[in-house]
């Protein structure tokens, strides 16, 4: 770590590193140890430069913007953490054709930095009269933060990664790429990016003409929908993300669409409580922090949701967290 530093003083020395930061603050969630080193970025330039050298000297590196949906442990995160604020978007481009000898616009694209706030793009496009990523307003996070999980809206099922056109990513063999949708292998609240610790630096969504005014209906349904289904206290929530049902004994009961909600709602699972965290009562796909909550009380809780499940349905529940 101290080489890393000593090359990061010449080649950035306006950059302001802290050693042992505290993590906490910068998660929704709240919880977490201290970083090895924490640092902020403004550009995209910096970003690329910062995470490379780190890489060059073989210290582990977690992005981070908003920091929603993300788990810390108390014993902390002993490398490099990035605070993106790289804020950037507009539109890059459109396309069009000829009809009755006048220009019909067809598409447009759209540029955002990863570490650019959902909801400023979100309204930015609407305001441009743009449809494709209208259900996302209300959306907590960033961009690169959706894009990475493949952000969805559930009451349609539309996901972020539909809109994806390509993108810029640092790789730790091929440095800055350009790939286009395929690369991410989008998935249910997931996509590449999850797995290999690449950095995603920017996306160009595409998008499409649409009457302003269906566009904000359809984003203030969505606001509604997520302000009625998701947690209002003060200590914040997260999501349970693919949160699903295995192996149902061939003998059950159990219909094959039974939703890991109904079950967990027959069990009386919902408002159960280990520690300062608790399973929502009103909606079991979030669990909240009502005070002290920590990353083991998570595991516990989610332990005892499996087993709960298992011994009274004979099904496996299976619950993906995204830790630091």
């Amino acid at each position: 770590m101290n080489d890393f530093l000593e090359e990061l003083q010449v080649v950035l020395p306006a950059l302001e590193v802290k050693r042992g930061a505290e993590i906490a603050s910068l998660t929704a969630f709240r919880t977490g140890g201290s970083a090895g080193c924490l640092l902020s970025v403004d550009t995209s330039e910096v970003l690329i430069k910062v995470v490379s050298l780190a890489w060059k000297h073989d210290i582990q590196v977690r992005v981070i913007g908003s920091g929603t949906n993300i788990l810390v442990s108390e014993d902390g995160f002993d490398g490099l953490v990035i605070k993106n604020n790289c804020r950037k978007f507009d539109l890059q481009g459109m396309k069009g054709k000829f009809m009755n000898q006048q220009m019909k616009l067809t598409q447009a694209y759209l540029y955002a930095e990863s570490g650019a706030i959902m909801n400023q793009v979100v309204r930015f496009v609407i305001d441009q009269g743009f449809g494709g990523i209208e259900f996302a307003l209300g959306l907590p996070g960033t961009i690169g933060g959706a894009v990475c999980v493949n952000a969805n809206f559930p009451k349609e099922n539309i996901r972020i990664g539909r809109a994806v056109y390509a993108a810029k990513i640092l790789t730790k063999d091929q440095g800055v790429i350009d790939v286009e949708n395929n690369y991410f292998r989008f998935g249910e609240d997931s996509s590449r990016l999850l797995s290999d610790r690449s950095v995603l630096i920017s996306v160009l969504f595409a998008l499409y003409p649409e009457d302003k005014k269906k566009l904000w209906e359809r984003a203030e349904q969505a606001v509604t929908y997520r302000t009625t289904t998701q947690p209002k206290m003060l200590m914040t929530g997260m999501t349970f993300r693919n949160m699903t049902l295995k192996n149902l004994y061939p003998n059950s009961s159990l219909s094959s669409d039974v939703t890991p909600e109904l079950l967990l709602e027959k069990a009386g699972l919902l408002g159960l409580r280990v520690g300062d965290v608790e399973l929502w009562d009103k909606n079991p796909r979030y669990i909240i922090n009502k005070g002290k909550g920590t990353l083991s009380d998570v595991e516990i809780l989610q332990s005892r949701l499996r087993e709960t499940l298992f011994r009274q349905f004979g099904v496996q529940l299976e619950i993906t967290l995204h830790g630091l």
